[in-house]
């Protein structure tokens, strides 16, 4: 599910004012995502402001003036928003979606039947038939939990991270910085 825009790298080709266009906008994108969506998603909310970003960075590249031969460059970084917008739609898609209920219950109730076959098994009292039934049970139990846990990717302790997304706006930040004079690099 990696979905950071990778054309920060394909933006560093171009001149000056079309480049530090774009990283621009496509640093103030990669924050928004980080700081507001990411959160907004473990609440199953779509970041409108995330969603304007991205299409203030299509619009730039598309919009950018650049010379006649850095068409193959903008038509390489289209290419790569429109896989990144692709993904976004997936990620966003996934943040609502879960297991249907009918199969929860079909899940509960095989469990279910699972345990109570283990029960008839273990009728006979003994230690060892009540250990595993006990373990059985156990294992069968965490297998439903790890499920519910998963069911959304954006939430609980086993969440997806903004770590590529992080990753990506390190490698923007230092292309503007290198873009910058060393006299006047400011703090961000």
């Amino acid at each position: 599910m990696r979905q950071p825009p990778r054309d920060c790298i394909l933006s560093d080709r171009l001149p000056s004012p079309a480049r530090d266009t774009i990283l621009h906008d496509l640093h103030s994108y990669l924050t928004t995502v980080i700081d507001r969506e990411w959160p907004d998603m473990q609440r199953r909310n779509e970041s409108r402001v995330a969603s304007a970003g991205f299409q203030l960075l299509w619009q730039t590249i598309e919009t950018v003036n650049t010379d006649r031969a850095d068409t193959q460059i903008r038509g390489q970084l289209l290419s790569l928003l429109a896989a990144a917008h692709q993904s976004r739609e997936t990620r966003l898609f996934q943040m609502t979606r879960s297991i249907p209920g009918l199969i929860w219950s079909v899940l509960i109730v095989f469990a279910s039947g699972l345990i109570g076959c283990m029960l008839v098994f273990a009728a006979e009292a003994s230690i060892s038939k009540a250990v595993l039934v006990g373990v059985f049970t156990s294992s069968l139990t965490l297998a439903l939990l790890t499920v519910h846990m998963l069911d959304f990717p954006f939430e609980s302790a086993l969440q997806l991270p903004s770590r590529d997304f992080n990753q990506t706006l390190e490698k923007v930040d230092h292309l503007i910085d290198a873009a910058q004079p060393h006299g006047s690099r400011t703090s961000r």
